[in-house]
This record gives C-alpha cells, structure tokens and sequence, in this order.
C-alpha cells in the first residue's frame, strides 16, 4: 500500500534585494515541501537558522550589517546549526 505523506524542507534565504528574494520564492513556487525563510542580514539570518534549524541556507556574500562569511563563521560555531549547509548565492558580477 502506497502512503502519501507530504515531505517538508525548510530553506533560509539570507539576501538584501527584495527582487532576488521574490525571484527564489518563484523559483520554489512549484515545490510545495519547501518552506522558504527570507532574511535581509547576517543578524536575522543567523537567529532565524538558530531558531528554525533550516535544511538549507542560500546565502548572500554582501549583506548591510555584514558578510556572508560572518555569517558562515556565525553558523558553524553554533552547536545546533554548524552541520546545515550553506550556499553561496550572489549577484556580483
């Protein structure tokens, strides 16, 4: 007998731009089983991994309070989050 259960992953997004935040949310529009969670900074970002332990971390380079490597460092020296992957994922050209 096949069981339908609804597998659910849950992804931060830490970015500044609106735009691109709206462009991942559309991206995933079509993965129902992903949760996204936005944040602007490296101080949202951080407390929103520690208090919601995401699966993912898409991850911003250049951030208005910091870098993305700050928040790296941040991340893995927590004991709860430090084995979350973590992507870079930048509009720099």
């Amino acid at each position: 007998m096949k069981t339908t259960q609804k597998v659910e992953y849950t992804l931060l997004h830490v970015e500044d731009s609106l735009d691109l935040q709206e462009l991942v949310r559309r991206i995933l529009r079509s993965r129902p089983s992903i949760n996204v969670l936005n944040a602007s900074t490296v101080k949202e970002g951080v407390n929103l991994a520690r208090h919601n332990l995401p699966d993912l971390i898409l991850m911003d380079i250049n951030l208005p309070d910091s870098t993305g490597m700050d928040a790296l460092k941040k991340i893995q020296t927590c004991k709860e989050t430090t084995s979350i992957p973590v992507v870079a994922l930048s509009s720099l050209v």
